[in-house]
């Protein structure tokens, strides 16, 4: 079938300009023809300016759709697949060791349940004869069982006595109580705060399991169990920021979080070390609540590169460094296209390799002033050999300029070894709230935000310190109520030290006497 088509329009004839002798004509065609020429240049270089425009804009968003195809098609881990010791020496990091140096914890022994199983009345499968017992004689097996959590309802009955002189009546102590008059015990308040802001349970989902269990109780009682215990333990999060500015590096980070009521965003910011990590619950993500989380800090702070921490490089007796982890991300995001980003990536990891083969920071700083800046002379040496050869806006040019302009404050460490290569410690700090809003999107208001970053606080230095969380809360929270002063989890780890080596020393000593 044909197909029809408009014709195109005939050009018109030539002027013959040969035949034209009218001077003022020419001069006012050649005025014309110039004009058009004119144009016409004009419009081809913004032709190519629009080309060149559209062809950045296509390379970029091609990079970025590798970025995102890697991200959730192959996955968030960014290892090379090389096989090194980076992670097996990562707890020997002397920015990565606890204060603590606790003892290497033995391994837990499940409680052992023997059960014996017999036949009624046994008879021989070959000729149907009567089977006797062998004395001593089993086949044994072995199974891991579980045994579902119990709640049980305690009547405590106190005692009264009489006093025959006065006839004054007293009654014995009873149990401590979490507010007075309260129904729920120490130990259930610490335990829903345990699975919520560790374990990242809802308490609609806590709720529904002690239904289960034949306890009918809401998530507003739930919530008032989280908000009674923090109130105990307030004044510990201060305690513990100031035994996190004591030390000579402090790491910072914040993530977003929303506020379910007003339908707000905010910011869970985090200051943090190996002596715990401290949160705060802002609106906004204003430099000043981190001027404010470090007022009256010294000493070193790393952190990504938002902008918002620019402010600290002015402040007296701060040294503000960044982070490598996000340089090796960026050039680790766009290796599968650029061939050279992969070269950079292998650099990088090789300044983890020096890190990891010190045992102190006297050995890391010889090991960085003899290796690490070599590396680091290499890397910049390479990425000057291949200016140029890439548009600003490619994924490869993105992460050289990146690189470029913190190069400066990446390169500090080289100066001090208490300055950490990265900031992942910081990130790390993140995670209980980051999975936190993955389970219940956020927080219904400001007070239930403040309520969990005491709890976050708190729970988060525990684990640092790799003492368990709950424990320490239902200690604190009963010397609160007593009246007796608390203490931040790093000194609760060298009560339990002190207490474990006196108790070493007497079994010593009893040993010693037996023999």
């Amino acid at each position: 079938m044909a197909v029809n088509r408009h014709p195109l329009p005939e050009a018109a004839p030539l002027y013959d300009i040969s035949k034209e002798t009218n001077v003022r004509f020419m001069r006012a065609a050649i005025k014309h023809l110039q004009e058009e020429l004119l144009c016409s240049r004009r419009s081809v270089l913004a032709l190519k300016a629009a080309a060149a425009i559209d062809e950045e804009l296509c390379q970029k968003l091609a990079d970025e759709l590798l970025v995102l195809r890697q991200r959730f098609f192959v996955g968030g881990r960014e290892k090379t697949g090389r096989t090194g010791r980076r992670c097996d020496r990562r707890r020997r990091l002397p920015h990565n060791q606890p204060p603590l140096e606790a003892e290497a914890a033995a391994p837990i022994e499940l409680e052992a349940d023997e059960i014996t199983h017999e036949s009624a009345a046994p008879s021989c499968p070959c000729c149907t004869g009567e089977m006797a017992p062998m004395a001593g004689g089993f086949e044994e097996s072995c199974e891991i069982d579980v045994t579902e959590r119990k709640y049980t309802l305690r009547r405590h009955k106190r005692q009264k006595y009489l006093c025959r002189g006065c006839n004054k009546i007293v009654a014995a102590e009873g149990p401590v109580k979490l507010t007075p008059g309260a129904q729920f015990s120490i130990q259930m308040a610490a335990q829903v705060a345990d699975d919520k802001f560790s374990q990242h349970l809802p308490l609609n989902r806590q709720a529904e399991q002690m239904a289960r269990l034949g306890l009918n109780v809401g998530t507003k009682t739930l919530y008032g169990l989280t908000e009674h215990l923090a109130a105990r333990l307030d004044t510990v999060p201060a305690m513990i920021r100031s035994e996190i500015l004591a030390m000579p590096y402090v790491g910072i980070d914040e993530s977003p979080v929303k506020l379910l009521k007003d339908g707000q965003s905010g910011y869970v910011w985090s200051i943090s070390n190996n002596a715990g990590v401290y949160y705060q619950y802002e609106p906004t993500r204003s430099g000043k609540v981190a001027g404010e989380m470090l007022r009256g800090y010294q000493g070193i702070v790393i952190s990504d590169g938002f902008a918002g921490y620019n402010f600290l490089e002015k402040w007296p007796g701060v040294v503000l460094t960044s982070c490598w982890a996000h340089v090796r991300r960026a050039f680790f995001g766009v290796k599968a296209k650029y061939p050279e980003a992969r070269a950079v990536v292998d650099m990088i990891d090789e300044l983890y390799t020096v890190e990891h083969e010190a045992e102190d920071f006297g050995q890391l700083a010889a090991l960085r002033a003899e290796r690490s800046t070599k590396i680091i002379a290499r890397l910049d040496a390479y990425l000057d050999s291949r200016r140029g050869r890439f548009l600003a806006s490619s994924g490869f040019g993105s992460a050289v300029a990146y690189y470029d302009e913190r190069r400066e404050r990446l390169c500090r460490f080289l100066a001090d070894p208490h300055v950490p290569l990265d900031n992942n410690g910081a990130e790390r700090a993140q995670r209980d709230p980051v999975m936190g809003r993955k389970n219940f999107q956020g927080f219904r208001t400001i007070n239930g935000a403040d309520t969990g970053m005491t709890l976050y606080t708190i729970i988060r230095s525990c684990k640092q310190l790799a003492l368990p969380a709950k424990e320490y809360m239902v200690v604190m929270a009963t010397r609160a109520a007593k009246g007796e002063p608390v203490v931040t989890p790093y000194q609760w780890g060298l009560e339990l030290r002190k207490a474990a080596e006196t108790m070493l020393s007497r079994d010593e000593l009893i040993a010693s006497l037996t023999h």
